[in-house]
């Protein structure tokens, strides 16, 4: 069975399994596979995207790691990043983000995105995890709306959602 297949097997087994709930994993590992994803991402030429062999994030995890769901939640943390509004500013400085959003987003519920099925939203309350993280911090975040999605900006949740499915398909091969 080649790797790409298996890579394939891989996936559908973490979003096809039974249970919505995405594994609590290790921060350090969360914070390890977030660096190394922004770091190859910026090495990439503008328009370009590419792919992470799961060789790496398995090097960037401690031994018995859940890979997957900590590339889930580092890809999470990355697209909340990118979207307008950016939830994750008051605890990022220089590319960087503070110890406390790791800490609470290794641990935050989160389910799995729903394959085949249109989902208003995030698979988590983000309002609250920006709670979670102005709490530990002292360093309280701007009003998040109701679904998710910072207030004035509607299309946040189906954004957040299309490139979230965009990085499933393009960034994570196993090797």
């Amino acid at each position: 069975m080649s790797d790409r297949v298996s890579g394939a097997m891989v996936l559908h087994d973490f979003f096809g399994a039974r249970g919505n709930d995405v594994a609590a994993v290790n921060p350090d590992d969360l914070r390890n596979a977030w660096t190394m994803m922004r770091d190859l991402q910026a090495l990439a030429l503008p328009g370009q995207c590419g792919s992470i062999c799961s060789g790496l994030y398995e090097g960037a995890c401690s031994p018995g790691a859940n890979v997957v769901a900590v590339w889930y939640r580092a890809t999470i943390l990355g697209v909340l990043q990118m979207l307008p509004g950016n939830p994750l500013t008051p605890w990022s400085h220089e590319g960087d983000l503070d110890d406390a959003v790791f800490q609470i987003a290794a641990t935050f519920p989160m389910k799995k995105l729903p394959v085949g099925l249109v989902k208003n939203g995030l698979p988590f309350d983000v309002q609250d995890l920006v709670k979670q993280i102005g709490a530990r911090t002292g360093n309280q975040q701007k009003k998040v709306g109701r679904g998710g999605e910072v207030e004035n900006n509607t299309d946040w949740n189906f954004k957040a959602k299309q490139e979230i499915l965009r990085r499933v398909k393009t960034s994570f091969l196993l090797s």
